[in-house]
């Protein structure tokens, strides 16, 4: 099965997996390509958030230093607001380093959950924490954050926090 690559990020395919008449062609076993062919988006997906978070670190990082360093107590003041709003955020940390993970470790294997319910039916992605686990790059803060999860992380809520 083919996924149209129509977004930077996974908002639109996991919406579109949430409506059954997508979703199940896709996770029939008896079609397993399908269910690896998403499994292979959705890992290209996490990358491309992952790069491009970073790359919009680097450059905002950057254009600061280039336009504002001469200002030092501006620069001080911009350095608190950015810690105070993105610096606690032990997902956001995580998410950095998993960028690293991906980069000079390797491509951490997304898996798909499938819940039923009488209130419906959806589908989410995640990361097994013990294989992100075996890496030893990961910073103070993400290694204590990942300590504190589950067997498998979700990574959309992530994404989207």
């Amino acid at each position: 099965m083919s996924f149209r690559r129509t977004s930077h990020n996974t908002t639109p395919l996991v919406a579109r997996m949430q409506d059954p008449s997508f979703a199940f062609p896709i996770l029939d076993p008896k079609n397993p390509q399908a269910h690896d062919d998403l499994l292979s988006e959705t890992e290209r997906l996490l990358h491309n958030i992952l790069m491009a978070l970073s790359t919009r670190i680097y450059q905002q990082r950057a254009f600061m230093e280039r336009e504002f360093s001469e200002d030092a107590m501006f620069m001080t003041e911009y350095g608190a607001k950015v810690e105070a709003a993105f610096g606690g955020y032990a997902p956001g940390l995580f998410l950095r380093d998993l960028r690293n993970y991906l980069t000079h470790h390797r491509l951490p294997v997304a898996q798909s959950r499938q819940t039923f319910s009488s209130d419906g039916f959806s589908v989410t992605f995640q990361l097994g924490r013990k294989n992100l686990q075996e890496w030893s790059g990961w910073k103070a803060g993400s290694k204590a954050w990942l300590e504190t999860q589950g067997e498998q992380i979700e990574t959309v809520p992530i994404v989207d926090g």
